[in-house]
């Protein structure tokens, strides 16, 4: 075996032993990922793509969003999006154009926390009405998650009205859920993660790992299973949950289905039922990390299964029903937001019954944090935590819009190995997917930093000033003023070499060298996925 894969071996095991024990370094590595994997950008155009059934156009819509987290449409025209930084945006989804809206609460952006859920009310062309998830600081040391709603008016949040806020607080800065959802009845449904203490799932006197159903004024409904028992919280809906995610109402039998993360492995698909204990932590079909058995196996009477669910994880995020208006061979599937392995999961269901399992986009190195259907114009929208919004359309034969003519690449889609085929004792799916050919880029497309205040001290700007970033992100950079380690890294690594008046110090020399070195060994790809891999772990 040659010496440059040994090197990269021992690279990627020095960042994966770095990772694991350092929460500031790791977010700095996720950083540079999301900053070195940036495969679609507006300035591509429309990118034709290859699905089992479909043939595809990917239509960026917007790029250099910051930590995207979850989108709701409000218009034909028009989309809100939610930054984790704390940032809500109108987009424009013909011309690209972002508007920044004011009054939105304060938020705390720590660890897997920020402005997360958005929501239209199911009135909102009449009453204006949004609906936010965000997390909140308690003092002295803790956190939660908040629900609240004001009025859109313009560019302008007004009227902010608190909802709901999580019980208890806790110091910990992972598993806030977040996701929100309507009914047909018009209540909204809340997920709250666990916040790593997994026997609060189990515990009906707290709100965390549960799905929470209120009324849109935040009362709690006189039909929700814990009304008048005591020791329980009234507005639990469901229990026995780690940290979900996604939300998404059933088109036909009009019930939630939810995804949630699970820990190494046991990522599941459910359905919510009134009342129902999903098991977390008792059964379970995941790990620990670093291996050991959880609970007391995967079944127990009494507590619920999942639809489905995947081993190993794929961290489902957002999830939607597709209507198959616009995509014809896709109705009724299930359409999951995957972090983890980069790309959107699509399911194909019998019922209940998961028959079919497609992975989509994987050549584009995106973590996918949140897909939806317009309910005006039942086109697919999927936002990706690399910072891009984009649509999918249906191609048709002949047409030759974009680059379709020349394409740079065409990409396809990966079979998998589906939870039905491991309960059948079936390896052929697997063996598949071992076998499939997946394209990669020819080349490295001319990536962009996506870099934010406060930033270490590592990169210096010399002389005049220097442009980094796009769209919202985009901002010049004064003489004297610098960035961190991580950052000069991910300019290195996408060769970034229109970026020329920096200053390095030491530290930052030393980051863009081993980058530059990892990148040039490995031909980008395979770095990338292995850093991918580590650097989500805590993003779970």
């Amino acid at each position: 075996m040659s010496a440059r894969p040994s090197g990269m071996r021992a690279l990627l095991s020095c960042l994966a032993l770095a990772l694991a024990g350092c929460e500031a370094l790791e977010w700095q590595a996720l950083r540079l990922y999301l900053a070195a994997n940036h495969h679609l950008e507006v300035a591509d155009g429309p990118v034709p793509y290859r699905a089992e059934t479909e043939d595809l156009w990917l239509v960026p819509i917007v790029d250099g969003l910051e930590f995207p987290w979850d989108m709701t449409f409000v218009s034909p025209g028009e989309v809100l999006v939610t930054e984790k930084p704390g940032r809500l945006s109108r987009i424009d989804l013909a011309t690209g154009e972002i508007h920044p809206v004011a009054g939105v609460p304060e938020v705390a952006f720590v660890g897997q926390g920020g402005l997360l859920g958005v929501e239209c009310d199911p009135a909102f062309g009449k009453n204006g009405w949004v609906y936010l998830s965000y997390s909140i600081p308690v003092p002295p040391d803790a956190y939660t998650t908040r629900v609240a709603r004001a009025q859109l008016r313009g560019d302008r949040l007004e009227d902010l009205e608190v909802l709901l806020t999580a019980q208890p607080a806790r110091p910990g800065i992972n598993h806030f859920g977040g996701a929100l959802a309507f009914d047909r009845r018009g209540l909204l449904y809340v997920s709250i993660g666990e916040r790593e203490e997994r026997d609060f799932a189990q515990d009906l006197g707290c709100d965390l790992g549960k799905v929470l159903r209120i009324r849109p004024d935040g009362s709690i409904p006189e039909d929700n299973p814990f009304v008048g028992r005591p020791g329980a919280r009234s507005e639990i809906f469901s229990w026995g949950h780690r940290n979900p995610q996604g939300l998404a109402l059933h088109p036909q039998t009009g019930e939630m289905w939810e995804s949630e993360h699970g820990p190494q492995g046991g990522d599941e698909i459910n359905v919510l039922r009134p009342g129902r204990n999903y098991g977390w932590p008792i059964i379970t079909y995941g790990e620990e990390y670093g291996g050991g058995k959880i609970g007391v196996g995967t079944h127990r009477d009494g507590l619920e299964q999942p639809v489905h669910y995947y081993v190993p994880s794929i961290a489902p995020s957002g999830i939607a029903f597709s209507s198959g208006d616009s995509l014809a061979s896709w109705r009724g599937d299930l359409l999951v937001a995957a972090l983890r392995l980069t790309h959107l999961n699509r399911l194909s269901l019998e019922g209940e019954r998961v028959v079919h399992e497609e992975r989509l986009f994987a050549d584009l190195w995106h973590r996918v944090r949140s897909v939806a259907e317009s309910p005006f114009t039942r086109q697919l929208f999927v936002l990706t935590e690399n910072g891009t919004l984009f649509r999918i359309d249906p191609r048709q034969a002949g047409d030759g819009r974009g680059r379709a003519s020349t394409p740079r690449r065409t990409m396809s889609s990966r079979k998998s190995w589906t939870s039905s085929a491991r309960r059948a004792g079936s390896t052929s799916g697997w063996r598949a997917r071992s076998a499939s050919t997946i394209s990669r880029p020819e080349r490295l497309p001319s990536h962009r930093a996506r870099i934010s205040r406060p930033l270490p001290e590592s990169f210096t700007a010399r002389s005049g000033s220097t442009t980094i970033g796009s769209g919202s992100s985009r901002r010049a950079w004064a003489p004297g003023e610098k960035a961190g380690a991580a950052q000069a890294a991910s300019i290195a690594s996408s060769r970034l070499h229109r970026i020329s008046h920096l200053r390095s110090s030491a530290a930052a020399q030393q980051s863009w060298s081993a980058a530059s070195r990892a990148w040039a060994s490995t031909k980008a790809s395979p770095f990338r996925a292995s850093l991918g891999a580590w650097t989500v772990r805590e993003r779970k």
